[in-house]
C-alpha cells in the first residue's frame, strides 16, 4: 500500500458510513471512533438549539451523512463544524443522487419552517467565534462619503425568514430581515443585531469585490439609484441611513473609511 493510498484509507475509516473491512486498519477502530465522538461533541454544542428543535437521533444521523459525503477538507475543527448547516439545507437534493439514495430522511425534511434558519444562525455563531479578524493595514479614519469602507473582518450578514436569534416560549415568527452576526475588537463574544434594511443592502454592496473599491458616497448614490425614492423621500431615506451607520460604528461593525485607491 502506498502512502497515498494509505492517507485514503485513513480518511475512509474516519468518515465513511460504514467501517472498512480492511483487516489491516482494524487496529484504527478505536481512532475512527474517537474522531467521530469528538467532531459529533462539538457539532452538539454549536447546535445546541437545532439538535433540540429536530431530535438528536436525527441531527446525528444527518451529521455522519455529513462526514461521510463531504469528509473535511480542512484541519480547522471550526471550519469543519460550521459548514454542517450548509450541508443540511443541500441534504434534501444531494438524497437524489444515486450513490446517497441508501440513506432515508434529510434533516430538514418535514421539519418546523424555522428549523434552516436557526441551524444558519447558529454555523454563522460557530464561525464568527473564532474567525481571524486582522487590524486593516494603513491609517482609518472617521466614517465619511469620501473614503472606502472598512468592514469588521469578523463580520456576517445573515438573510433570516424567521425571528430565531434569541429562544422564545413558542415558534418563532416568520419575519424576513437581515442580522449581522461579529465580534468587536476589545472582547471575544459573538455578538449580532437586526440591520436596519437601508444598512443591510449597503452592507451587501460593500462586502461585494470592486476594482477600485466604491466610496460611502458612490455607494449611497448606487442603492438610492436603485430604490429611486419618490420626490421629497431622498432626505428622509439619507437620514435613516446615517443614523444606522452611526450606531454600526458604535457597535463595531463598521471601523471606519480609508482613502480611495488614487489613479
Amino acid at each position: 500500500m502506498t502512502l497515498a493510498e494509505y492517507q485514503r484509507a485513513i480518511v475512509q475509516l474516519g468518515f465513511a458510513a460504514d467501517e472498512p473491512q480492511d483487516p489491516a486498519l482494524a487496529p484504527f477502530a478505536l481512532y475512527r471512533q474517537m474522531i467521530r465522538a469528538r467532531l459529533l461533541a462539538m457539532a452538539e454544542v454549536a447546535y445546541r438549539r437545532s439538535w433540540a428543535l429536530l431530535g438528536a437521533p436525527a441531527c446525528s444521523a444527518s451529521f455522519a451523512r455529513f462526514l461521510a459525503l463531504e469528509p473535511p477538507k480542512s484541519p480547522l475543527i471550526r471550519e469543519v463544524i460550521g459548514a454542517f448547516a450548509a450541508f443540511a439545507e443541500a441534504e434534501l437534493g444531494a438524497l437524489t443522487d444515486p450513490p446517497r439514495t441508501s440513506w432515508t430522511g434529510a434533516l430538514l425534511a418535514g421539519a418546523p419552517p424555522e428549523a434552516r434558519d436557526l441551524l444558519r444562525f447558529e454555523a454563522a455563531k460557530w464561525r464568527v467565534a473564532s474567525a481571524p479578524a486582522p487590524l486593516p493595514a494603513g491609517a482609518l479614519s472617521e466614517v465619511d462619503f469620501d473614503g472606502v469602507l472598512v468592514l469588521n473582518p469578523s463580520l456576517e450578514l445573515l438573510a433570516l425568514d424567521f425571528a430565531v436569534c434569541e429562544p422564545g416560549a413558542g415558534p418563532p415568527a416568520e419575519d424576513p430581515h437581515t442580522l449581522l452576526v461579529y465580534r468587536r475588537r476589545d472582547d471575544d463574544d459573538v455578538r449580532w443585531y437586526r440591520a436596519p434594511a437601508l444598512l443591510a443592502e449597503l452592507l451587501v454592496m460593500a462586502s461585494a469585490p470592486a476594482v477600485p473599491p466604491a466610496t460611502l458616497g458612490g455607494l449611497v448614490a448606487a442603492l438610492f439609484a436603485r430604490r429611486a425614492p419618490a420626490p421629497g423621500q431622498a432626505e428622509p431615506l439619507l437620514e435613516e441611513l446615517a443614523a444606522a451607520l452611526t450606531v454600526a460604528v458604535e457597535r463595531d461593525v463598521l471601523w471606519g473609511v480609508r482613502a480611495p485607491e488614487s489613479g
